[in-house]
């Protein structure tokens, strides 16, 4: 019978310590915030200069805090050619406010022609927008533009080093 007892209570001891109530186990990752980048693309004024405005904005459940995150852009033309770019430490932003906020404003002369823009954080995405400058009736303007939204920052394509 003390066998039988034994037997019982060296099962419930392992079982006790392999179930220890007082470990709470690994701790989970925090999520990223979750920030959208987004670009706003002023029409060509009459000098010839082109004003971007490079914005941010929380779409999650977690603040974003201070000069955590550095976010990059970079102007080239359609064939690679490095016409702008530029760095800055994300501004703090409440969670899932829908507040948008300005980071980065540039203005600057662009030719007609073909463009990419890429704006975003490694760790936290990107958008690239595509876009054209028309020579027309002696004026430039702004002509079509598409915005794409991803998490791949740099981009994929992007030679080492740029």
């Amino acid at each position: 019978m003390h066998r039988k007892n034994a037997a019982i209570l060296l099962f419930a001891l392992l079982l006790l310590t392999a179930c220890d109530p007082l470990d709470p186990g690994p701790t989970p990752t925090p999520a990223p915030p979750q920030v959208g980048f987004s670009v706003t693309l002023r029409d060509v004024q009459p000098l010839g200069e082109m004003p971007i405005e490079l914005r941010v904005s929380n779409m999650g459940t977690i603040p974003l805090p201070a000069d955590t995150f550095r976010a990059t852009f970079e102007l080239r033309t359609k064939d690679g050619e490095l016409r702008a770019s530029g760095t800055a430490l994300l501004p703090p932003l409440a969670a899932s406010t829908g507040e948008e906020r300005t980071v980065i404003g540039w203005d600057g002369v662009l030719d007609a022609g073909e463009y990419e823009l890429l704006w975003g954080a490694p760790e936290l995405g990107s958008t690239l927008v595509e876009f054209e400058i028309v020579a027309e009736n002696g004026r430039l303007r702004l002509g079509p533009e598409v915005h794409r939204r991803g998490p791949v920052y740099p981009r994929p394509d992007a030679p080492a080093g740029s």
